[in-house]
């Protein structure tokens, strides 16, 4: 999985918010990123595993981007370093 594509979909929902002052839908993610909803929920794991947004299962728009103080600098998991691998 692309890191930039990754950080585009941060960046959305991020500019999505300040613009709205609530989170996103998956499809609007999808649509303004150019990229399938399931795309997109890869994407929004990732994010989540690097801890920097949090969602709550089963709610609609609940996303809620962390703290860019507290961000650590993401690191490759399994699934991204078989995929380097395979390159």
């Amino acid at each position: 999985m692309n890191i930039e594509i990754t950080e585009a979909v941060y960046a959305f929902i991020k500019q999505y918010i300040q613009q709205y002052g609530y989170a996103p839908s998956l499809r609007e993610i999808a649509s303004g990123c150019y990229l399938g909803t399931s795309s997109v929920l890869r994407h929004l794991d990732r994010l989540e595993a690097w801890g920097r947004l949090t969602r709550d299962p089963g709610r609609a728009r609940s996303m809620r981007l962390m703290s860019q103080s507290s961000e650590a600098e993401p690191t490759l998991g399994m699934e991204d370093k078989l995929s380097a691998e395979r390159k």
